[in-house]
């Protein structure tokens, strides 16, 4: 069975999510964290589903940012911010399953790494390489003269990486040559 849910926030934002429960419920629960420009209904996630669920697994699947009513964008966010929405997926959920996995790929990852995971039984990092031959793949160059990637298309941030960190320098609303 499939529920589309809303999950408030601590700061009057709305997390869009999808649970998929298995015929009989097992009280186990997998929480997909999508990485950069991904989305709940990106195919890996979608499919897990159909993997998931007949082995006795629900699963849930949100969205950090998209375009929905209330939803954040991807311009307001970073790492912190995503930490605090798993953290809020998880409170919404946690008394309903004895047992809570999370699943991130990507940006998921540090996301998950800054998140309180007391609540989860095990941790699983996809590799966020896998599939992805460049950046360009992304719809991203490097600037040289700003020291930073430069998303073009439907995502407007700019990306300057740091040891251990990714930071999101602002939304993009003029065009930079490179």
């Amino acid at each position: 069975m499939e529920t589309s849910i809303k999950i408030p926030t601590n700061d009057n934002h709305i997390i869009y999510a999808t649970l998929n429960s298995h015929e009989s419920k097992k009280n186990k629960l997998i929480i997909f964290v999508h990485g950069l420009t991904g989305s709940q209904n990106e195919h890996h996630y979608f499919n897990a589903v159909k993997f998931f669920c007949p082995k006795g697994y629900d699963t849930l699947r949100f969205n950090l940012y998209t375009s929905k009513p209330q939803a954040r964008q991807l311009s307001e966010c970073d790492i912190s911010t995503h930490a605090k929405d798993i953290n809020t997926v998880i409170n919404f959920i946690k008394n309903d399953y004895t047992e809570i996995y999370l699943i991130g790929h990507s940006l998921g990852c540090p996301s998950i790494w800054n998140a309180n995971i007391s609540h989860a039984k095990k941790i699983i990092y996809w590799d966020p390489t896998k599939g992805m031959k460049s950046l360009e793949e992304k719809n991203a160059t490097y600037n040289n003269v700003l020291g930073l990637y430069i998303f073009r298309g439907d995502i407007r941030c700019f990306l300057r990486y740091a040891p251990k960190t990714i930071l999101i320098l602002g939304e993009m609303k003029y065009n930079i040559n490179t």
